[in-house]
């Protein structure tokens, strides 16, 4: 089980190396579809509308060619996540209906649990869009081409490229530790709780010792001497960009019109 989830926490962070139509949009429009996606699914409150929302974005993540296997992943390694806004919601629910003195149905419960879990779903699928579509080095250029440093922005190269190393370390870890006895799978929560300082501390300190060697690594290369710095791809906003986000727009901004109309 400690392995499946760290698994799927790993595919989240992965980058699908092919050609379809998302990976050759520009990465500006993309950051502009995942930001326009959060913002959407925070504004809207009637679940049939964003249900109708997270359909459109499966739709884009077929035609993506996103495979099957990362929407799985990325579920499974937000199941615990899902669990957490159920708890918060039901607790908020009981307390601010206490506070008021009204009683609240299970029906509103549910329902604003159903709501609070499909927007996590929303944003999910297109942050699925984007990094699955979208390089480090795409996100850090289209960025930089609004003005931003690129000295600030390598920490956003450095988290997607490492992390799934980091997952790959965690898991040669817990090998390791198995093959020395040490067992998670077949004991109760709280030893294995305890059990998991043998992963998680080595697992620490290789990634101090990654992070001394990058420092070394950028140093020696004059990282951050220069201000500014060019790309040997230059980005540009074709037609079918203009297209994608126009129509993003447009659906977005209908479901967000027509929600009060939606029982």
């Amino acid at each position: 089980m400690f392995r499946e989830f760290v698994l799927d926490l790993r595919n989240i962070f992965g980058f699908s190396d092919k050609s379809t139509v998302f990976h050759n949009i520009d990465p500006r429009i993309k950051m502009t579809y995942t930001l326009l996606t959060i913002l959407v699914a925070a504004s809207i409150n009637n679940i049939i509308t964003l249900l109708i929302l997270v359909a459109l974005n499966l739709i884009l993540i077929i035609i993506g060619k996103i495979p099957i296997s990362k929407l799985v992943s990325t579920f499974r390694g937000l199941l615990v996540f899902s669990a957490l806004i159920l708890i918060i919601n039901i607790a908020l629910r009981v307390v601010l209906s206490w506070l008021s003195l009204t009683t609240v149905s299970l029906t509103e419960i549910f329902y604003s649990v159903g709501t609070a879990i499909t927007r996590l779903i929303l944003v999910a699928l297109s942050l699925i869009v984007l990094i699955d579509t979208t390089t480090p080095r795409e996100v850090v250029q289209g960025l930089a081409s609004l003005g931003i440093s690129y000295r600030y922005l390598y920490s956003i190269v450095l988290l997607f490229r490492f992390i799934p190393i980091i997952f790959d370390e965690i898991l040669s870890i817990y090998d390791a530790q198995r093959s020395r006895g040490i067992e998670l799978e077949k004991v109760g929560l709280i030893e294995k709780i305890k059990r998991l300082k043998s992963i998680i501390i080595p697992a620490f300190v290789c990634s101090l010792l990654r992070a001394k060697d990058l420092y070394e690594a950028l140093e020696l290369r004059g990282f951050g001497y220069s201000k500014k710095r060019t790309f040997y791809n230059q980005l540009k906003i074709t037609s079918k960009d203009v297209f994608f986000i126009g129509f993003i727009i447009v659906i977005y901004g209908l479901c967000f019109f027509i929600q009060p109309f939606i029982t």
